[in-house]
């Protein structure tokens, strides 16, 4: 009665009633505890789980948590943005709008779709920061979603972004091998190629084994202009779970 709660016993069963105002009963797990803040916490004698199997990081977790420790060992800053935006952010980023989607009734127009890029969250960040000291070098690994043939999918992405005054295709070229060769001992090559978001004959492909895992490239002016940036950014782009598959299924 101390907790306000009264059990008693009807056949088999142990049955307890509560006070109205204790709004805070709503699982038999709180009932549990109750019994247990009663009998005295530090009276119950710890025991180990019955089961001799221990939990871990699958090989997936671990990879990624290899990259996060690769980058910030080259100087950069993990940024986390929601799995929302607006299309308006796709929109001015010049990307595609096509087969997104969409929050049913959303209650803001800031989380509209399901983000099927980091590149808009990376330009965001950078015009939020616009009067802190360059250079700015950033990166997310986030899950990204798409639709094809009627099927959703989603798959973990890397974007890395420089911001300052004189950065180009060379330096974040510098940045994706010095990624390749710490992360997993690998040459990742560039093969020149056209993007809506990058300066003409400023853009590539990133290959792994023959196949395109990203783009990297600089930045347009009108895509700076949009997101009202005046420092030249270039970045890089790639499908972890690409890069990361054929590793994986090497080691098991």
């Amino acid at each position: 009665t101390a907790y306000e709660i009264m059990p008693s016993l009807v056949g088999s069963e142990m049955c307890i009633r509560d006070r109205p105002f204790r709004f805070d009963l709503i699982h038999p797990v709180d009932v549990i505890e109750e019994i247990g803040l009663g009998y005295g916490i530090h009276n119950l004698e710890p025991t180990l789980p019955g089961s001799n199997m221990t939990g871990g990081f699958d090989e997936k977790q671990r990879f990624l948590d290899k990259v996060r420790d690769v980058l910030t060992g080259l100087g950069l800053i993990e940024i986390m943005t929601i799995g929302l935006i607006s299309e308006d952010m796709l929109e001015k980023s010049e990307m595609s709008t096509s087969e997104l989607l969409k929050v049913v009734d959303t209650k803001s127009i800031e989380h509209e779709v399901l983000k099927n890029s980091n590149v808009p969250a990376i330009l965001k960040t950078f015009s939020k920061n616009i009067h802190k000291k360059y250079p700015q070098r950033i990166f997310e690994i986030s899950k990204v979603f798409g639709k094809k043939d009627n099927e959703i999918h989603e798959n973990y992405q890397l974007t890395v972004g420089l911001a300052h005054a004189t950065v180009n295709f060379t330096e974040i070229s510098s940045y994706l091998n010095a990624f390749g060769k710490q992360l997993l001992d690998i040459d990742l090559s560039t093969k020149a190629s056209e993007n809506e978001i990058f300066v003409k004959g400023r853009a590539a492909e990133i290959i792994d084994e023959g196949i395109k895992i990203g783009v990297i490239g600089e930045i347009k002016p009108q895509v700076l202009e949009n997101f009202a940036l005046r420092t030249p950014i270039s970045l890089f782009d790639i499908d972890l779970d690409q890069l990361m598959k054929k590793r994986i299924s090497k080691n098991e």
